[in-house]
């Protein structure tokens, strides 16, 4: 599929349930976190990081398309 335009897409999120996005850990720590949340190294807040978005976005495209299997690249 060739790319015809991009789309600037601007908004608010609001969470209406619980997130996780974990972030990956070197090493495993007796008593540690498995998983700890994605935070901004700046001020130590959380925030979903734009590829997160990108695949969500992705996926619910496929949906709409009606990919045979969604997340394996149904739209190419």
């Amino acid at each position: 599929m060739k790319l015809l335009s991009k789309k600037k897409i601007k908004g608010t999120i609001e969470l209406l349930s619980g997130l996780h996005i974990g972030d990956s850990k070197e090493s495993a720590d007796i008593g540690g976190l498995d998983s700890p949340v994605v935070r901004r190294k700046d001020n130590n807040q959380p925030y979903i990081p734009g590829s997160s978005l990108k695949g969500k976005m992705r996926c619910l495209l496929e949906q709409m398309e009606g990919a045979s299997e969604v997340g394996k690249g149904g739209l190419n």
